[in-house]
């Protein structure tokens, strides 16, 4: 089957498909889950056809780091889960209400909106979630959530702009032993796959999908760095993972260094023209990076670049006298 078709990121799937990859089960499966716009339903088919086509594999726990002879063994586990989610997110007792969201795209950065509702129904809820929505605002999602009066307990799901469900996530369930239930849920969160990528030194990225955080939206390569996941904060393990570190603006225009939100794969190439303003900045760095342009050039750019930025402020909200009309 042809797995490139779920990832992310157009550059990365062309890449791949040049070099003839394979995939592990665990990482196809991995990439399939990744895939944003997939539905659950599809996931779950796609998963039961790479169990009943690909060889079976080991897997270290990304939950406590020991050795699972069968990984089929955990998906399916996973794929039971989430049925079971589902059923019990469905059902609403006297103490539950249902709210929804939805999720907008603007100048790059995801926005939500104020949760609407309460309902008592989720079947009236989902009914509701496409009705009026003008996309050429950016509507990208719908986050649906569960929550209950008491205790303020929440779970979530998310839709499309189509109503399809993209994803549940639920509260603990009975019947689960704790480290079983635990090793079955960590199966896709911290799984962190070595795959092969096109990017260099210097290259414009961006994410290939609106998850993103805002200030990661365009990122200047730096280099794909083995680390511990301690030292990108993700959590306190200590296994080593690659992750990808660049370069990014800050809403004031300065540069900082940093692992990058993402996996190294949702990036796709970020074409110069698509920056403007003082976002200019990245593509000087871009130059400089890959040994285009001197230090002293990439200094000189940032300088002029923020200063016309700063120039065009002043300008647009009057704040100069005649001395400086000429200018």
């Amino acid at each position: 089957m042809d797995i490139l078709k779920y990832v992310n990121s157009k550059d990365v799937r062309e890449h791949l498909r040049s070099i003839d990859y394979k995939f592990s089960a665990s990482d196809a499966a991995w990439i399939v889950n990744r895939c944003v716009d997939l539905p659950l339903d599809e996931k779950i088919s796609t998963w039961n056809v790479i169990m009943n086509t690909m060889p079976d594999c080991r897997l270290v726990s990304p939950y406590n780091g020991e050795t699972v002879e069968s990984f089929y063994s955990l998906l399916k586990a996973y794929i039971d889960l989430k049925k079971a989610y589902l059923e019990d997110f469905k059902k609403c007792s006297a103490d539950e209400y249902y709210e929804y969201r939805y999720e907008y795209e603007y100048r790059h950065i995801t926005h939500r909106h104020l949760y609407i509702g309460p309902y008592n129904s989720y079947v009236k809820c989902i009914s509701d979630i496409c009705k009026d929505i003008d996309t050429g605002k950016g509507i990208i999602g719908c986050c649906v959530r569960k929550s209950r009066f008491a205790t303020l307990e929440c779970t979530f799901s998310m839709y499309s702009l189509d109503g399809k469900l993209l994803d549940v996530e639920g509260r603990d369930l009975k019947g689960y032993d704790k480290d079983e239930y635990y090793r079955i849920t960590y199966l896709f969160i911290n799984m962190w796959p070595d795959i092969p990528v096109p990017f260099k030194k210097g290259d414009l990225l961006r994410y290939a999908s609106h998850e993103c955080q805002d200030d990661e939206r365009v990122t200047v390569m730096n280099e794909l760095r083995t680390c511990s996941r301690d030292d990108i904060d993700t959590s306190g393990e200590e296994d080593k993972i690659k992750h990808l570190f660049g370069y990014y603006q800050t809403n004031i225009g300065s540069l900082c260094e940093k692992a990058t939100w993402g996996h190294h794969i949702d990036f796709e190439y970020c074409p110069e023209e698509d920056l403007k303003g003082e976002q200019k900045i990245l593509v000087s760095l871009s130059h400089y990076l890959k040994g285009d342009i001197p230090l002293e050039c990439f200094v000189n750019d940032y300088h002029l670049i923020m200063l016309k930025g700063q120039m065009e402020d002043i300008r647009s909200k009057q704040l100069f006298s005649r001395a400086s009309m000429d200018i």
